[in-house]
């Protein structure tokens, strides 16, 4: 695991596990293998083949499902999994969920989760950036002046007119802007400019956390702005009392347009490799 998890979604989960006996939605677990035995040795036999399932769902998504029940193949995974960590990429709630339903129920597959394996060294695979969005009042000016303390910050000035151009700038500055130096976006309600915030040198030196997490865009900006800036507790970001975690790139800037929201601090995509080490070390 490398995220923490809430209470709520939990027990609403494990209310539904135990009403319907069934798994609803596979936990997502990446890999290390660079030889990518999988790829080269059981893919081309089966993408020749017909699909056991192809259908394009509700986002206009392709999803292409072969059955594989050659037990030589089926070998192939077992000896390339068999001494393999494998990371949670997504699916901590439904992972410690079925923990707890293994030990309550009397149904020896309850001893299994339905599960998605995908390895992590294929060049494809994109990790998508999770916003966090101030929906307590606060005056623009006060938060320019609580970021200004740690970041030096590029302005993105846009009219009616232009301002699709300028976000899509923007967003583009945002990542490459983060490859370099921790850096994130900022927009604000009735506020006529995007602002890039690049982390000023030695600012990881005020964060309060462990070092592996302090080259993360998130934990600098949970301890120095949420926590210390806005006074934010840990409980009220935990039941996103006065923020919201919001992961749709286009919401967290329409909560701003429609007067939903304070502020949306936009986040860079995460890095695999970021992931990976933090967890190894037992972090989250």
């Amino acid at each position: 695991p490398h995220e923490f998890t809430m209470g709520g979604p939990k027990e609403d989960r494990l209310k539904l596990t135990k009403a319907c006996e069934a798994n609803f939605s596979q936990i997502f677990l990446v890999y290390n293998d660079p030889k990518k035995e999988i790829e080269t040795k059981i893919l081309p036999k089966y993408q020749s083949q017909k699909p056991f399932i192809d259908v394009t769902d509700d986002n206009g998504v392709q999803n292409i499902v072969y059955l594989i029940d050659d037990e030589n193949d089926i070998k192939v995974f077992e000896k390339t999994l068999e001494d393999k960590s494998v990371l949670i990429a997504d699916g901590h709630h439904r992972y410690e969920t079925a923990m707890a339903y293994s030990e309550i129920s009397k149904n020896p597959e309850a001893q299994y989760v339905m599960s998605y394996f995908t390895n992590a060294d294929d060049e494809n695979l994109i990790i998508f950036p999770t916003h966090r969005i101030i929906t307590k009042f606060i005056e623009p000016y006060i938060l320019l002046e609580a970021v200004k303390k740690y970041f030096d910050m590029e302005e993105f000035t846009f009219n009616s007119a232009n301002k699709q151009k300028v976000k899509e700038q923007f967003l583009e500055a945002i990542e490459k802007s983060n490859a370099k130096v921790i850096s994130m976006g900022l927009y604000m309600k009735n506020v006529n400019k995007f602002y890039l915030l690049k982390l000023k040198d030695g600012m990881t030196d005020m964060v309060d956390a462990p070092d592996v997490l302090k080259k993360l865009d998130l934990t600098v900006l949970h301890d120095l702005i949420i926590t210390k800036e806005l006074g934010y507790s840990k409980e009220e970001q935990m039941s996103q009392k006065g923020i919201k975690y919001i992961k749709q790139e286009f919401e967290a800037f329409d909560m701003i347009d429609s007067g939903k929201a304070e502020a949306s601090f936009i986040m860079a995509y995460p890095k695999m490799k970021d992931i990976i080490e933090i967890s190894s070390q037992g972090q989250r």
